[in-house]
């Protein structure tokens, strides 16, 4: 529900979001900042409404290294709700924002963030959520290559160890940043 509710304080900006990027830029951040506690205080009334919800509408903007707003709050002081809208939320504004950007190029954009500013342990459910890439799948690599998925990183899902299908050069995408996968192709692609 938190997740639902956690930009409805949006609705009190002056001007639509299509439009307030270029006031951001003129000083208009501030104001935008204050979209949570808005937020929260359209809600904090509604009585069947858990007060945790409450507090992650509010805490979603919050980053596990204090960096985030309104508060600016640390990992200690933010609830679990709060850090997975705020990992939802991020892939959602970038997937917005870059809407040419493979799902799994967006993820590789997000983990720049794990440790600092995301939580790693909810970074990593999330790319383990993403489309299977188990061995045998086929897949479209960022250099326009076909590849097969020979081998899953545990630690590194959306980076395993593909076999290029024109030349049967082995890649480990753990290894070469260069290169990520565009998209987990269909048996008819």
């Amino acid at each position: 529900m938190a997740g639902l509710l956690c930009d409805a304080g949006l609705a009190k900006m002056p001007e639509n979001l299509s439009t307030y990027g270029a006031k951001r830029r003129q000083g208009g951040e501030s104001l935008l900042r204050q979209h949570p506690v808005y937020s929260y205080r359209m809600i904090e009334k509604v009585p069947g409404l858990h007060r945790l919800s409450k507090l992650a509408v509010l805490q979603h903007h919050e980053r596990i290294d204090g960096s985030g707003y309104p508060i600016g709050l640390t990992a200690d002081k933010l609830h679990l709700y709060s850090k997975i809208i705020a990992v939802c939320d991020t892939y959602y504004n970038l997937r917005c924002n870059y809407p040419d950007r493979s799902p799994y190029k967006l993820m590789e954009d997000m983990k720049q963030d794990e440790f600092t500013r995301l939580d790693p342990g909810i970074m990593k459910k999330m790319m383990q959520s993403f489309p299977d890439l188990s061995v045998g799948s086929m897949v479209l690599l960022s250099n326009g290559k076909r590849a097969k998925v020979m081998f899953k990183e545990p630690n590194a899902p959306i980076r395993p160890i593909v076999s290029v299908t024109d030349n049967e050069e082995i890649i480990s995408l753990k290894d070469r940043s260069s290169i990520w996968i565009e998209q987990k192709l269909t048996a008819n692609e």
